[in-house]
């Protein structure tokens, strides 16, 4: 009795990390896929990119993924109910026992098939979509080198705000005046204490 139970347990535990890994596989290659398309123009500019068949190639095997993973959940589930027949089969003395543990057998395998080739297509097309992005993030880098003006590093301050109406030897005496007054309102301060 107690090693019907410690084996139930085992099948539990398979069942339940079989299904985590299905749907991790999907929330991984979904994931992977979302975030891809939607940063890739933040690290590597497209414009300029080389190798492009290759980020191509790791989206199709991305999509490929999602797509072996929901058939292999599709026929995980046919062929559940097809070992359901075939023990009420197997109950009723139509096919023997022998018969019945093979053909479960060789779903499983055909499950596990599957499953491994969702998890090679979802690894295959991370490592393209991150060897893509490693080949052409020099491109970005050079890019912005190109423009240093562009790049701004630290706190930037304000430029003085020019009014156009005067000219621009007005603006230096103005800003001339306005520093003697500081300096001169600094030191009465300092008179004062």
């Amino acid at each position: 009795m107690e090693e019907n139970k410690n084996r139930d347990d085992l099948f539990r535990t398979i069942e339940k990390t079989e299904d985590d890994f299905e749907k991790k596989i999907t929330q991984i290659s979904a994931g992977a896929l979302a975030l891809s398309i939607t940063f890739i123009d933040k690290i590597v500019d497209l414009s300029t990119a080389k190798y492009f068949f290759i980020l191509i190639i790791g989206w199709v095997l991305l999509v490929l993924t999602l797509s072996i993973n929901l058939i292999s959940i599709l026929i995980s589930r046919e062929f559940n109910l097809k070992s359901v027949d075939e023990y009420d089969d197997y109950e009723k003395k139509i096919i023997s026992d022998k018969e019945l543990i093979q053909n479960i057998k060789n779903r499983n395998k055909t499950i596990r098939k599957l499953d491994i080739i969702s998890l090679v297509k979802l690894l295959l097309g991370i490592f393209l979509i991150v060897l893509f992005s490693s080949l052409n993030i020099n491109n970005k880098s050079k890019l912005n080198m190109r423009n240093k003006d562009i790049i701004e590093r630290g706190r930037t301050m304000r430029k003085p705000q020019v009014n156009p109406q005067t000219s621009s030897s007005e603006n230096q005496t103005t800003y001339n005046n306005s520093n003697m007054n500081q300096t001169q309102t600094d030191s009465s301060n300092n008179n004062n204490e």
